[in-house]
């Protein structure tokens, strides 16, 4: 972290290492990690108390009442605390510090002791420091363990279940056909929108996994060829449709796809138009695709990994 990070440590008494802060701040431990992501500076940020009743008070708070005062995202409730993401930007550092002194504060009023361990509530006596969820914070030895345990029980349970081939293919051809529709609905109105080539691909992605298709290969590999396959036959059904439309307007009759093709091979003018945008509507499709896969690999970075003692 740069040198305005290590002046905020300094003054607050917390340890600043590479990519990290961590320490005692207004009488809670916190974590500070500084995340790249796609060209991004994304800082995790983490108060690490037991919430324990208070969990949802305190998740309210944040994600309900001040989100968008304190400009945070992903707000989550875990085993070790809260935590919450925020970009960075200028006066980030300032900005972080008074996000975090007011949520002490407002943990104070909870009466949520912030010197116990994060996991168990119980007085540390002996501790180790501890990183989870990104965070580095001090808890009990046995605590940080169990949670461990807990998490590879998890993973374990989850490389069990059946792939669902099927049903995350009906996911994602519902999924697609979100896509299609916006797609002909602008394309109706006169618009041709790239965005929604992207958005079926997300949404493909998406009822995939909520259809019961596990994150795997297999998933990219079928939702790329849905989404790209479903997107194709719309484009040229949208226009076949539009052929259709001027040719009974005009009283001509004959196959609207036949003189469709016909003029996308000898007219300059509609090969340049039809072209640009399928083009376009191929990049875009690939975007979505492209952003399936890095959400795949995040998704499938085991959460164990992240759980371990520092200095071991």
């Amino acid at each position: 972290m740069n040198k305005k990070w290590k002046e905020f440590a300094a003054v607050n008494g917390l340890t600043c290492e590479k990519n990290q802060c961590y320490g005692t701040l207004n009488d809670y431990q916190v974590s500070i990690t500084l995340e790249a992501n796609g060209g991004l500076m994304i800082y995790r940020v983490g108060v690490h108390a037991n919430l324990g009743t208070h969990a949802k008070e305190v998740y309210n708070f944040l994600a309900v009442e001040n989100k968008k005062k304190y400009k945070i995202g992903q707000v989550s409730t875990e085993d070790s605390g809260i935590y919450f993401v925020i970009l960075g930007r200028m006066g980030i550092v300032n900005h972080i510090d008074m996000v975090l002194h007011e949520l002490t504060e407002y943990l104070k009023s909870l009466d949520v002791d912030g010197t116990v361990c994060p996991y168990c509530g119980r007085a540390m006596i002996k501790s180790v420091l501890a990183q989870d969820n990104g965070g580095y914070f001090r808890a009990h030895n046995e605590c940080l363990e169990q949670r461990l345990q807990s998490a590879v029980a998890v993973e374990n349970m989850e490389a069990a279940l059946p792939n669902n081939y099927w049903n995350g293919f009906a996911g994602a051809l519902v999924g697609g056909l979100v896509g299609c529709a916006i797609f002909a609905i602008l394309f109706a109105i006169g618009y041709v929108a790239f965005i929604s080539s992207l958005l079926g691909a997300i949404a493909a992605s998406f009822l995939y996994s909520k259809f019961g298709g596990k994150n795997n290969a297999v998933k990219v590999v079928i939702v790329s060829i849905v989404t790209f396959v479903m997107i194709i036959i719309t484009f040229f059904v949208c226009y076949i449709v539009q052929v259709a439309m001027v040719m009974d307007e005009a009283g001509v009759s004959g196959n609207a796809a036949s003189l469709f093709f016909q003029l996308l091979a000898e007219n300059a003018d509609v090969q340049k138009e039809v072209c640009y945008n399928f083009v376009l509507t191929i990049v875009f499709t690939g975007l979505g695709i492209v952003y399936n896969i890095m959400s795949l690999v995040r998704q499938q970075k085991k959460v164990s990994s992240g759980i371990k003692r520092i200095g071991q």
